[in-house]
Formats: C-alpha cells, sequence, structure tokens
C-alpha cells in the first residue's frame, strides 16, 4: 500500500503537514482527521484538509492547495453540531475497520486518502470518491454533506 500512496504522502509534506500522531498527541486533543484530495488529470490543485478537534474549543480545519495561494492554509471553524454527524456516518460506514478500495490508483483517477488519529490509534483509508461502491460511497457522502470545505476543488 506505501507504493500506492508516495504521491499522497508528498502533497502533505509540500503542504507541512505534521504526522497524524503527533498532531493527536498535543496536550487536550481528541481526534484528527485528515483528507488528501489528489487530482492525477491536474484540473484542480491538490489538497491537504486537516481537522482538530479538542475536549475544550470547535474544531479547527486547515485546508492548503498545493501550489496555490502560496500554500497559505485556509482556516475555518467546524461546529460540534456538523463534526458530530460526520463522525457517526464513519462509525456506520465502518470506517475504522475499513481496508483500501480495491484497484485505486493514483495515476488513473482521483483519490482521497482519509486518515484519522486519536491518541495512540490512528487509521487510514485510500478511496476513489467518484465510484460508487458502498460502503466508501457513504463516506464521501459524509465528507459532501458535512465538511464540504475538506473537499472544495481549486481549479488550475
Amino acid at each position: 500500500m506505501e507504493l500506492k500512496i508516495a504521491p499522497l504522502r508528498a502533497v502533505i509534506e509540500q503542504a507541512n503537514g505534521q504526522s497524524l500522531f503527533k498532531l493527536a498527541m498535543q496536550p487536550s486533543v481528541k481526534g484528527v482527521y485528515r483528507l488528501t484530495a489528489f487530482y492525477p488529470d491536474r484540473r484542480a490543485y491538490h489538497s491537504v484538509a486537516t481537522l482538530i478537534y479538542t475536549a475544550y474549543e470547535e474544531a479547527t480545519l486547515e485546508v492548503v492547495y498545493i501550489g496555490a495561494f502560496h500554500n497559505h492554509p485556509f482556516i475555518h471553524t467546524i461546529t460540534w453540531e456538523r463534526l458530530e454527524p460526520f463522525e457517526s456516518a464513519l462509525r456506520k460506514a465502518g470506517f475504522d475497520k475499513l481496508h483500501d478500495q480495491d484497484e485505486v490508483s493514483v495515476y488513473g483517477e482521483d483519490c482521497w486518502l482519509l486518515e484519522r488519529a486519536a491518541g495512540s490509534f490512528s487509521k487510514s483509508l485510500l478511496l476513489a470518491p467518484h465510484r460508487i461502491e458502498q460502503p466508501y460511497t457513504a463516506i464521501v457522502n459524509a465528507v459532501d454533506a458535512y465538511l464540504p470545505e475538506m473537499i472544495r476543488e481549486v481549479a488550475r
């Protein structure tokens, strides 16, 4: 799998993304999600969206578009009223137990790397957002419905 996601890891590095484990282990952090969107046809800038939530504050979502806006992150505040149904939808889809979607190629189709970390637990999932295959479609729909800022495309 590591060879499959090497281009996505390179996008994360270009965004100066810290490891999910380090982010999740910071004091008061309850959880972290990161969605890396990769567009092989280059119609849009690759992006890295990192959502961090604590026990005390609303969640913060940072989105970096690689090569656009000087890689300056866009910051969004995400309320618990939006985050809770997103997490619930991921649980219902079985996110933590899913394997990567079959035959996803970063060279032939748009793909997402969705990662989650909480404490010492971490999980990542490679998926093709335009394929209609359950339970992956439920995960794509959850992002679309509750956190569309994570995958907003910026055209080149």
